[in-house]
């Protein structure tokens, strides 16, 4: 790989990179696979103990994206998934695994699980989909920005357009801004 393909996948935001946790009982996979994160100029960490990235995040250290094994001897990828889910983070998730089952599989989508990935893998697979999910990431923050903006600017024209006796406008404008939360809560419900 070039340097020019590595920096046109490098993920920033707000000049900080972005945290990717890898979460795997096996060192041989965890590690190559964060220091290949890192190899993108990611911030990466790894754990072979699923219940220390729990305690990470109860300590309100949430990375930017989870790519987890499912079976492991402390916590399975499901159980840790379900108590991510349960502390109400919305944290993308990714499963790699081995050991990958329609039931697991269907389980973990309703959970909000972001992908799967089947071992072995490929790296390219991998940032493939760990950028898609980021990218994804970013649009929703742009898109949630950008409604809270307009519901902020409503306000002070909801004042105006009442004053002045434009009730329709005021009316079909207050409507399609309802609309638009209420789409966004939805999605917000999908991820």
């Amino acid at each position: 790989m070039n340097e020019s393909e590595k920096s046109s996948n490098n993920q920033v935001v707000n000049n900080e990179p972005r945290h990717i946790v890898v979460v795997d009982d096996e060192i041989d996979i965890a590690k190559p696979l964060a220091d290949f994160f890192k190899s993108y100029d990611f911030k990466a960490d790894f754990y072979i103990n699923p219940k220390e990235l729990l305690e990470q995040i109860n300590k309100n250290n949430v990375p930017d994206i989870i790519l987890s094994d499912i079976k492991m001897p402390q916590i399975d990828g499901i159980s840790l998934l379900k108590e991510i889910r349960k502390q109400n983070h919305a944290v993308p998730i990714v499963f790699i695994s081995a050991h990958m089952d329609k039931d697991i599989m269907l389980e973990a989508i309703e959970y909000g699980v972001s992908g799967f990935i089947e071992k072995p893998f490929h790296y390219a697979n991998i940032i493939s989909l760990v950028n898609n999910i980021l990218k994804k990431q970013q649009a929703i923050a742009l898109l949630n920005r950008s409604i809270n903006c307009l519901y902020y600017q409503f306000k002070e024209l909801d004042q105006y357009l009442e004053q002045n006796g434009k009730t329709s406008l005021r009316d079909l404008l207050k409507d399609e801004l309802e609309n638009l939360i209420e789409q966004r809560n939805q999605l917000n419900e999908l991820i």
